[in-house]
């Protein structure tokens, strides 16, 4: 059970690198073994819980603190050491002058990004139908609002909406699975938007496949005209309609 002071709940995992850090004091570590070790063993500790639930931010702040001091302090407990650079900057990529160690911030919301992605790329598994009926049942993860009296876990992944939000998009098939409204579809420059109704008194809930003609070859550029602005309609317009027997699928706009 999570309880209301997540930081007591979460303690575990500061005191399971403490231990660590602890059981490596007596040895003399070089900076390249401090950096494997950091990278491979510490900040690899927290993965399974940040996976599941949004880690405090005091939690992680004391959790650097902890691989900070490791990395510029002495390997003794009478000698601390001075720390010469914030976590910050050195959780960097090297490419910019860091040492890339893991913003565990940033990493929290990619594990729990990625679970909210199973949930939009499997809508047929157990979890993905649970969460669905009990928190989104007439829409979608994207759309859906936090709910009343939700779950940790649930409030967890859903403030990675606004990421996958960032970085999804619909890849055209035969058009059945994807709404024409609230959906990232149609391509503005680098990124992909959600349109809305030229006039929003003619809203209905159309499918993109009932913008398309008979054959589903094309486009029905009359239909598309008449609800959307001349950009919008130009830009669907000029969406080709590669394979029409395909299932439309969300895809991750960065993966090539």
């Amino acid at each position: 059970m999570i309880g209301r002071n997540k930081n007591e709940v979460f303690r575990f995992i500061k005191e399971r690198i403490w231990k660590k850090l602890q059981s490596w004091s007596h040895k003399s570590l070089s900076k390249a073994g401090k950096e494997t070790l950091i990278k491979a063993v510490l900040q690899a500790l927290p993965s399974y819980a940040m996976s599941v639930f949004m880690i405090p931010n005091r939690t992680i702040d004391e959790i650097e603190k902890l691989l900070n001091a490791f990395w510029w302090g002495a390997n003794s407990n009478k000698h601390k050491g001075i720390k010469w650079m914030r976590w910050e900057r050195l959780a960097i990529s090297k490419l910019e002058g860091g040492l890339g160690f893991k913003n565990l911030s940033s990493f929290n919301l990619a594990m729990l990004g990625k679970q909210a992605w199973r949930l939009l790329s499997n809508p047929n598994s157990l979890i993905s139908r649970i969460y669905q009926a009990k928190y989104y049942p007439e829409s979608s993860f994207l759309n859906t609002s936090l709910g009343h009296n939700p779950s940790y876990t649930w409030k967890s992944l859903w403030s990675t909406q606004h990421l996958l939000k960032n970085g999804i998009r619909w890849r055209l098939g035969n058009g059945n699975t994807i709404p024409v409204w609230g959906e990232p579809w149609v391509k503005y420059n680098d990124n992909y938007h959600c349109i809305h109704p030229h006039d929003p008194s003619n809203s209905q809930a159309f499918k993109v496949s009932d913008l398309m003609s008979n054959d589903k070859n094309g486009w029905n550029d009359v239909l598309i005209n008449s609800l959307l602005d001349k950009d919008t309609s130009n830009r669907i317009l000029n969406i080709p309609i590669l394979n029409p027997r395909c299932e439309d699928k969300h895809i991750w706009k960065w993966n090539p």
